[in-house]
């Protein structure tokens, strides 16, 4: 029950991440069809808002780091498939 206008504004976001310059996903994606998508973090260790110097992920026990995640859908204007890949 999403109106028409908002799912076109979330589907041209989508596109964006994959297709656009300076999209969250543009250097990862490499495909012959057009597909939209959308990137995520979850963090695993909270980090105190008042945290004055932050750790780096990598400077993180690997099992306290950053999971990061990427679900695609494609094609672009006749969707037929979606792939969520995780990275923990």
């Amino acid at each position: 029950n999403i109106p028409q206008k908002d799912l076109q504004t979330i589907r041209k976001g989508m596109f964006d991440v994959c297709n656009t310059a300076g999209g969250t996903a543009t250097k990862h994606i490499n495909t012959k069809i057009v597909i939209a998508g959308k990137t995520g973090t979850a963090q695993v260790v909270g980090i105190p808002q008042d945290e004055r110097k932050r750790m780096k992920e990598e400077e993180l026990k690997y099992f306290s780091r950053s999971h990061a995640w990427l679900t695609t859908y494609g094609p672009y204007e006749n969707p037929q498939f979606v792939i969520t890949v995780f990275n923990p």
